[in-house]
């Protein structure tokens, strides 16, 4: 099974956005899975719900980091190139989508009762949100798999 179906599912068994694009990453990248879910638990629904910048997003930028990041506080050449892929991550992702904020993309309120209600009844969640996990994935590994080589 492909990383960005993987995401999917893990999204579809009730991981939040965040927590589904770190998760099927975590392997590659060392990381205990349950450590991987406890660090992206506050970022779904564009980060606790407040519909900021979307949770596949902010789950790729955890990936980035922790693919091309630096530990040592020390090494701007490291730091750099962290910041390079996020950026090129933004832009590929917001080309595609128009944004990235959960709030764009879902164009519900979820901190409203209505906007849940809406989020569910237009089944927005397979609707949007999987599209935008299971391509989170794919572009993740479109900046790291060359890196790679």
């Amino acid at each position: 099974m492909t990383k960005s179906k993987q995401a999917v599912e893990f999204f579809r068994s009730g991981m939040n956005c965040a927590q589904s694009v770190l998760l099927a990453f975590a392997d590659e990248l060392k990381l205990n899975r349950q450590t991987a879910l406890r660090i992206a638990a506050g970022f779904g629904g564009g980060m606790g719900k407040l519909q900021g910048t979307c949770g596949a997003v902010t789950g790729a930028y955890m990936v980035l980091g922790l693919y091309r990041g630096n530990a040592a506080g020390d090494n701007r050449k490291l730091m750099e190139g962290s910041y390079d892929l996020v950026r090129q991550y933004s832009t590929q992702f917001s080309k595609e989508f128009g944004s990235t904020s959960c709030m764009d993309l879902v164009r519900v309120d979820m901190k409203t009762p209505e906007g849940n209600e809406r989020f569910k009844s237009e089944n927005i969640k397979e609707e949007i949100c999987c599209r935008v996990v299971e391509r989170s994935v794919e572009i993740l590994e479109s900046l790291i798999l060359p890196a790679k080589s």
